[in-house]
């Protein structure tokens, strides 16, 4: 590759530096200092070969509107950065225009041009390291398509991107990155197209903060990816905080705000993520058998599953605890019972999680069988994933089978 031919300046404290303080700088080398080639026209980049410059690694500052015949491939290691509105404008053509395949970059306060193109393509598959494209107040709002991205890390801040296909797409099934944005708007104006598509990608970590996700085109979506938390590693929580989700065909396609590996909080045209469960039976005439006076039984019936989110339920009357990482959430049991013959009889009501009764959650009253009584049980439980809460019910007098007429466990 030829000499670089832009000039070699020192910014210190965000200022250029010019005539003798330069070279004093250039020599004492303070902290605060670096050295970047300007960029002012393309042929600043070198020589091209393939049809794409290939500058190595390094920091650059693009001054003014830059026109571009060829394309970039970034080397790992390079950061750009652009004062005073500069552009990068490749005019009209197809392919990708930024490419940075294996090479972890910054691009700092620029707009790139690009119709009909990729603006930025990034991939660490080839290489198998996973690495990260960080782009702060970073605009293309005539691209085909803004980032494509495979098994590399993504953090925009301040962004705008809007693309004729989907905005943002990731291709990687194995790398396992992560992806953070911030303040950034994203618009897919195409038809069948998203903001951010997630594709079938495996990500470590999915942060997103106060961002706009737009989709008008007809059959689009805000945001779309992998049903039941595939897009995310196990063990791990996506979050959607403050977020704008507007599509066509809806917020999102794929994707759900019960998902136990999302969380969703404060954002437009999705509901906030929960965890929660509501089981009822009412009018119900079975027995719970009792064979040992003072030995407490699983409640019999048939229950109702009248909601969840992010746990399952059961006719049986159990709620079980489905996201992998842990809650402490409030369980509460409202219970009418009576004994199924004889006099008064004191029964005892327990809340159980995993087959064990707790102890300290014990409500003993007295029945008949011929008038009920109800109580209720407020408490607190630290679930792990596959926990589950159930109601038991003992008979504290004798073996008389008991008949819970009405009940409701609520979990949240």
């Amino acid at each position: 590759m030829a000499e670089l031919s832009a000039d070699t300046f020192i910014i210190k404290d965000g200022a250029v530096v010019s005539g003798a303080q330069k070279m004093k700088d250039s020599v004492i080398g303070p902290d605060n200092c670096a050295t970047w080639t300007v960029i002012r026209d393309e042929s600043d980049w070198g020589t091209p070969s393939g049809g794409a410059y290939s500058p190595p690694a390094g920091s650059y500052v693009i001054d003014g509107d830059v026109t571009m015949t060829s394309n970039l491939i970034l080397a790992d290691g390079t950061f750009i950065r652009g004062i005073g509105g500069s552009t990068l404008d490749r005019g009209t053509d197809t392919g990708t225009f930024i490419t940075v395949d294996d090479a972890s970059v910054e691009i700092l306060e620029l707009a790139i041009r690009c119709s009909g193109m990729t603006a930025i393509g990034a991939d660490s598959s080839v290489g198998g390291v996973v690495k990260n494209l960080f782009l702060d107040r970073v605009g293309c709002t005539n691209c085909d398509r803004f980032i494509d991205a495979t098994d590399h890390a993504i953090n925009l801040q301040l962004c705008v991107g809007i693309g004729a296909s989907s905005c943002i797409r990731s291709l990687g099934t194995t790398g396992n990155p992560n992806m953070v944005f911030e303040l950034c708007f994203l618009m897919a104006t195409g038809t069948s197209t998203s903001a951010l598509d997630l594709g079938t990608t495996v990500f470590d970590n999915i942060v997103s903060r106060s961002n706009t996700f737009q989709a008008m085109g007809t059959g689009s979506y805000a945001v779309e990816g992998a049903a039941s938390s595939a897009n995310v590693q196990t063990g791990e929580v996506a979050l959607m905080f403050d977020c704008v989700f507007n599509g066509d065909s809806g917020a999102l396609n794929g994707l759900d705000a019960d998902d136990t590996r999302w969380r969703y909080l404060a954002c437009s045209n999705v509901q906030d993520s929960m965890t929660d469960g509501l089981l009822a039976m009412n009018g119900n005439s079975t027995e719970t058998s009792i064979s040992v006076a003072g030995d407490a039984e699983l409640v019999a019936g048939t229950w109702t599953v009248e909601q969840t989110k992010q746990m399952t339920g059961t006719t049986g009357g159990r709620l079980t605890f489905e996201p992998e990482v842990g809650q402490s959430l409030p369980v509460t049991v409202s219970v009418s019972a009576k004994v199924a013959s004889g006099g008064a009889t004191d029964v005892t009501a327990y809340i159980a999680v995993n087959d064990s009764t707790i102890a300290n959650s014990a409500v003993t009253f007295e029945v008949t069988s011929s008038k009920a009584k109800s109580v209720s049980i407020p408490w607190q439980v630290e679930f792990a994933e596959d926990d589950y809460v159930e109601v038991y019910i003992a008979n504290e007098d004798n073996t008389t089978n008991i008949i819970v007429e009405h009940i409701v466990l609520r979990v949240n």
